[in-house]
């Protein structure tokens, strides 16, 4: 079976103003098309394998974005069909964790992904990338997601793959990087990664999932507070393309306070497939001396969702 993100709005946070809801499965207008395969493995790989979108020009015309309130970096990247990393390289010096209201980003020619987007990490942390679903736009594009679990006993960060889509007996393979919807993967959690490819994308008969990036994140880190999701419940909706995920975000620490807090919600069809993805920011800071409530929508982009998981991440 083909398998992995949606476009819309999955998926790293700005940290500063977000939107309260930063959609990577959002509820699209249009029929989707689930592709299923026997095998999530490419069976040849040319030399040079074709991506989803055109090379560069020598002397492309840079667009800018300037940053509103609700914006992340995984949001404006799929807003523009870049990769992550793409618009990330093309902006070195902003943080993506302390991107305030009206900064400044410089976009990337669309298409313009460097080789370095999709070469493995020399020593990623070993995680586990589970089978790739994709579902077809009718305007051509395709959405993917793959499930990544994190075996280890100690927290890891900045989790990326490629995803690679190929049809049968073609030797065109297009290639796209997938992101999380959090910087923090904790130990023995389940995420997913999610990506897209502009039209005309194929209509694949195999996909796979690379491992790109998996960085240790050390005990008692200070970057993230320990926060769990208190009563944590999903309801889907009777057409089964929406569910309402809520629960209450506690902070561990005494005395502690975060300014920027996350939720995840990752929905899976009755085969166990991840269909669904989005990100929700909390638009007020998280305090240990009270918690915070939390309720949004996460949508399905082919299949009826039959469960939602949810994670959450808490920055001081």
């Amino acid at each position: 079976m083909l398998a992995a993100l949606t476009i819309a709005g999955i998926l790293l946070a700005a940290c500063a103003p977000v939107q309260p809801e930063i959609t990577a499965s959002p509820t699209l207008p249009v029929e989707l098309v689930p592709y299923h395969t026997a095998t999530a493995t490419i069976t040849s790989t040319p030399p040079n394998p074709a991506t989803a979108t055109a090379l560069p020009s020598p002397t492309p015309t840079p667009l800018t974005y300037t940053v509103q309130t609700g914006d992340t970096f995984l949001g404006i990247a799929l807003r523009y069909k870049i990769t992550l990393a793409a618009l990330q390289s093309a902006n070195p010096k902003i943080d993506p964790n302390s991107m305030s209201t009206g900064t400044v980003l410089i976009i990337p020619a669309i298409g313009a992904v460097a080789q370095a987007d999709v070469t493995p990490s020399p020593t990623p942390i070993a995680v586990t990338l589970g089978k790739v679903y994709c579902a077809a736009y009718q305007d051509g594009g395709m959405a993917c997601f793959v499930p990544v679990y994190n075996g280890q006993s100690f927290g890891v960060e900045s989790v990326s793959a490629v995803i690679r889509i190929a049809a049968k007996g073609s030797a065109q393979i297009l290639s796209q990087t997938a992101t999380a919807p959090l910087d923090l993967l904790p130990p023995k959690a389940t995420l997913a990664l999610s990506a897209y490819f502009p039209p005309p994308a194929i209509q694949p008969e195999q996909a796979s999932a690379q491992l790109l990036s998996a960085l240790p994140v050390a005990s008692g880190d200070q970057r993230y507070l320990p926060v769990k999701i208190q009563n944590p419940q999903y309801q889907v909706n009777q057409d089964g393309v929406s569910s309402q995920a809520s629960g209450t975000l506690i902070l561990a620490a005494p005395k502690a306070r975060a300014s920027k807090v996350w939720v995840a919600a990752v929905a899976y069809d009755q085969a166990g497939d991840v269909v669904g993805l989005r990100q929700w920011q909390s638009a007020a800071p998280l305090s240990s001396a009270a918690g915070l409530n939390f309720t949004f929508q996460v949508y399905s982009i082919s299949e009826p969702i039959s469960r939602v998981d949810l994670l959450a991440e808490a920055r001081p």
